[in-house]
């Protein structure tokens, strides 16, 4: 009851503050249309609207199509659908957003699925998000995780095992029309940092690397359908291989491009960081490292504090999930999910040997409903040695 309390009164004393101001490139820098130096300090909503295996607890389940695979196995059409929107519903809510903003951040980073991004229902939640971060004054920077064929060929994109979008002409158009109706609904809002156009394109693995000029050629198609509708708003670009190779990137086709790159499990020292340190200086664009995390809190503190030293921006990886702290809100795991994960990691098998894995009915039920009121703020438990090590 204690700890109920004390999260209540938190929440009450986070100031309700002034919308964020547009924010604009002034060579390697990013500042406030008034001048002021922005240092972004940002978290990323991981498994939202792009849900990942791991987060679960799954293996083998890793994608979003393979887990709405499971969920739809063990609730069928009617359940399992409604068990996504309330899952859409519970995991960020005001409070969320509320908590996020006392703790001391000031951006969000928002993974979007291209099949959520003409949906009236989704895009109206995507409305609701802009509106309470401008309550919050948290600035909103929307990156397509999973394109169009997909930019990646990994779980994490929900393709086909290759990044089919360079290759489609169908899937780059719908990608480049997806971006530009982004960019007319949202034009005139100042909460939206940027466009983050690609999550992470085309990894280091052999073969791929032929690819990396068609990254280009994707990025400045898509750049120049948004800037048909929208001059203003800042354009992301991630480098190839995970976020970490600028080389096949031009970075001198539109004033208001900033570099993204990511940094996992890697040196925390300013060596980890000299490549991208190089390329700011090299090119005088902005760079900022979008994701990161999923570490101890000793490397965190110093990453962070490499990052801030150099006064580049960050937005950390991720906000909440189940299973292990590397995050700012912990989800509990419901009773007999263990269960849940036997069947999730039993895909793949046949006939009788995956009949034997299945979860009766209540149980799945129940689980799944233990999962939506676990992954209410409320019920979450906040992490604050992981907001410690973030300087927060």
């Amino acid at each position: 009851m204690l700890r109920f309390l004390l999260l209540f009164l938190g929440l009450l004393a986070v100031p309700v503050l002034a919308c964020p101001e547009w924010v604009e490139r002034q060579g390697t820098q990013l500042v406030t249309a008034s001048g002021q130096p922005v240092r972004l300090r940002g978290i990323c909503l991981g498994n939202w609207w792009v849900p990942e295996g791991y987060m679960f607890g799954f293996e083998k389940a890793t994608s979003p199509s393979q887990i709405e695979r499971v969920v739809l196995e063990l609730l069928g059409p009617a359940e399992s659908g409604q068990f996504w929107r309330s899952f859409r519903e519970n995991f960020v809510t005001r409070d969320d957003l509320k908590a996020i903003a006392g703790a001391g951040f000031n951006a969000v980073r928002v993974p979007l699925h291209h099949k959520f991004l003409r949906d009236a229902a989704e895009l109206k939640r995507l409305d609701w998000l802009l509106d309470e971060c401008e309550r919050l004054n948290l600035w909103v920077l929307p990156d397509l995780h999973a394109a169009p064929g997909g930019q990646t060929g990994d779980n994490i994109d929900d393709g086909a095992s290759y990044p089919w979008l360079f290759e489609s002409e169908e899937d780059l158009q719908l990608a480049s029309q997806l971006w530009q109706e982004v960019a007319q609904r949202y034009r005139d809002r100042s909460t939206v940092l940027g466009y983050e156009l690609l999550n992470e394109p085309i990894p280091n693995w052999p073969g791929y690397t032929p690819l990396h000029p068609q990254l280009d050629k994707a990025y400045r198609r898509m750049g120049q359908s948004i800037r048909q509708v929208d001059r203003r708003h800042l354009l992301f670009l991630d480098g190839a291989e995970w976020a970490t190779n600028f080389s096949a990137l031009g970075s001198d086709w539109d004033s208001g491009l900033v570099l993204a790159f990511h940094r996992y499990w890697a040196d925390p020292s300013p060596a980890g960081i000299q490549t991208y340190l190089d390329v700011q200086r090299q090119r005088g664009v902005p760079m900022v490292m979008t994701e990161s995390g999923e570490n101890t809190r000793e490397w965190l503190a110093q990453f962070r504090g490499t990052l801030e030293q150099h006064q580049v921006g960050w937005f950390f990886w991720p906000y909440k999930k189940m299973k292990t702290d590397s995050c700012v809100a912990l989800v509990a795991t419901p009773k007999n999910w263990e269960q849940i994960v036997a069947w999730a990691d039993g895909l793949g098998l046949d006939g009788e040997a995956r009949r034997k894995l299945r979860p009766s009915r209540e149980v799945a039920r129940q689980a799944f409903a233990d999962l939506l009121e676990n992954v209410r703020y409320q019920q979450c438990v906040r992490q604050d040695s992981y907001l410690k090590a973030l300087g927060l």
